[in-house]
């Protein structure tokens, strides 16, 4: 979902409005936490996640976009380097810090430390440039075959599902057939004729997923003992 949110918000950008993009995302970021934060049933809480991961990649590639639209050139590396050392940095603190505040607070406080970038929509909402949208499509069912089939994939490399492998190439197959025949594709296909850019964007696809399949499986295990606690207290 992160990455898929990702390339979504980021192509979605090309017509409509940063500022209005990144409010949605910070919003589904935060509201999700606190929803989380409330949450006592464990499916619920597993939807809140995912939820929170479609926010969380609005969030990651719009700074992005947002740099390399408004820095200049001579600063733009500058910029890079500052959001990428920030990215470094919550990876580094984040388990650190999540294992304290489940350890002496519990679970729920996850989501509420989350919930604290609600505090920031007025600020961004003062401080970003205001754009005028423009005419543009966006190719939804583009979109669904491509995050069908990176997800299929996924599964058949975690967890062994043929089923998954047959549905994950299959939709791959109906998704570069979309691009070249839909006007708007939800990626141009010249694009795939650089190589570079076929590592990347395989890698990015591919981790994206894998990364959050980790951080869901490090929060099952990390909290499992203290919900069925809590879940038997409350029958």
């Amino acid at each position: 979902m992160f990455s898929i949110a990702s390339i979504t918000y980021s192509r979605l950008s090309d017509f409509l409005p940063i500022r209005r993009l990144l409010t949605i995302g910070l919003l589904t970021l935060g509201l999700a936490a606190v929803a989380g934060f409330l949450s006592t049933n464990f499916i619920f809480l597993l939807i809140v996640r995912i939820v929170q991961a479609s926010g969380a990649g609005a969030v990651m590639s719009l700074s992005l976009v947002l740099f390399t639209r408004y820095v200049p050139l001579d600063r733009r590396g500058k910029a890079m380097a500052t959001i990428m050392s920030a990215v470094s940095l919550g990876l580094g603190l984040g388990p650190v810090a999540g294992g304290a505040i489940t350890q002496y607070f519990g679970w729920n406080w996850l989501f509420a430390v989350t919930a604290f970038i609600l505090l920031l929509v007025p600020l961004f909402l003062v401080l970003l440039p205001k754009e005028l949208p423009s005419r543009g499509s966006f190719d939804a069912v583009g979109g669904i075959f491509l995050g069908i089939g990176t997800t299929g994939l996924l599964l058949f490399l975690t967890s062994g599902l043929w089923i998954a492998l047959v549905a994950g190439i299959a939709a791959i197959f109906l998704f570069v057939s979309r691009i070249r025949t839909t006007p708007d594709p939800f990626v141009m296909p010249a694009l795939f004729k650089n190589r570079s850019y076929c590592i990347q964007f395989s890698d990015f696809q591919i981790s994206g997923n894998e990364g959050a399949v980790q951080r869901v499986k490090g929060f099952v295990t990390m909290t499992k003992s203290k919900m069925w606690g809590y879940f038997r207290g409350g029958l």
